[in-house]
């Protein structure tokens, strides 16, 4: 590719300087992209990619024609004509506002735009889509985490907004500071990372800033003295850009790291202190708990306590 930096007569152009440098830079950053180097794991997942689509519009057309033309309905079917409902029948809003006249929302994090609109709906006079002082709602945006639902944190802030204008002179937010669940140690560390997580700019473009309040502690100090927070750092795996690595793969070598700890805190002799035993007892297999977000690489960590004769049982999740 060739980009001519010579941009006609000069009298066409009001700052051909200017002109020039910007096409110098346009020239670089072209160059640079011609360089980048695609491997064949790139091309492998540009292939899955068009063939997931590909999958995911013919299921959805099936699931259209097995809903028989809407003799069925699924969960956003009830969503979106119950908005419908409301935006369109006065009647039907008016009898549902009579119903409901207080609402009050739990996990709001995980509310969508429109289930929002339909509280908004629900909640004000005459159907004006307008929050009044009879919506009470309850929720941490720390915790959103489902956004692949449709739900935005971003409405958090938006809804906190408008209940202030709903209840204006009234105190209308209770700040939930205390935790009657973590050790001392482990809420030093959040109040100390998380800040600098959630301040602006920080978690990402795309996600809006988050307010981060200190946590209070209620429980007890841990009496063993161990450190809330350790840092398990797994062999490298062997990779294109690293292939002098471990031939296992990265979940093997992540958890046989696990595995090995939980073998060395069972042996040392470690303590732990429960409500019931607060004086200390001898750390035993049923104590720890290992948590995955899905359940994708179980069994390399199944292989990996196996391998060191780490009773262990499954329990929980899909």
């Amino acid at each position: 590719a060739r980009i001519d930096l010579r941009g006609g007569k000069t009298a066409n152009w009001n700052d051909v300087k200017s002109l020039k440098e910007t096409l110098k830079n346009c020239r670089e950053y072209a160059l640079k992209l011609v360089e980048i180097q695609f491997r064949k794991r790139d091309e492998t997942a540009a292939l899955a990619a068009r063939a997931l689509a590909s999958l995911f519009t013919e299921f959805c057309a099936r699931m259209e024609s097995a809903k028989g033309g809407g003799l069925t309905l699924d969960f956003d079917d009830l969503e979106e004509k119950t908005l419908a409902l409301l935006e369109t029948s006065p009647a039907a809003g008016d009898a549902l506002r009579r119903r409901y006249r207080f609402i009050l929302i739990d996990e709001f994090q995980d509310t969508n735009e429109l289930q929002w609109k339909i509280i908004r709906l629900l909640a004000s006079t005459g159907g004006k889509s307008r929050i009044e002082n009879n919506v009470f709602i309850v929720g941490d945006e720390k915790q959103s985490i489902y956004a692949f639902r449709g739900a935005n944190v971003a409405m958090f802030d938006r809804a906190r907004r408008e209940l202030d204008a709903a209840n204006a002179g009234a105190d209308g937010t209770l700040q939930l500071d205390i935790c009657y669940r973590s050790h001392p140690e482990l809420l030093k560390f959040f109040n100390a990372v998380f800040p600098r997580i959630f301040r602006k700019g920080r978690s990402g473009h795309y996600l809006p800033e988050i307010k981060y309040f200190d946590l209070l502690p209620e429980r007890p100090a841990d009496a063993t003295g161990a450190p809330p927070i350790e840092f398990i750092m797994p062999e490298t795996a062997a990779d294109d850009e690293n292939p002098s690595g471990s031939r296992a793969s990265k979940w093997e070598l992540e958890a046989a790291a696990a595995a090995e700890r939980i073998r060395q805190l069972l042996e040392s002799g470690a303590t732990i202190t429960t409500r019931n035993e607060p004086g200390g007892r001898p750390l035993r297999p049923g104590d720890i708990a290992v948590l995955f977000r899905s359940r994708t690489h179980l069994p390399e960590y199944q292989d990996a306590l196996k391998s060191l004769g780490i009773p262990f049982t499954i329990a929980g999740g899909l």
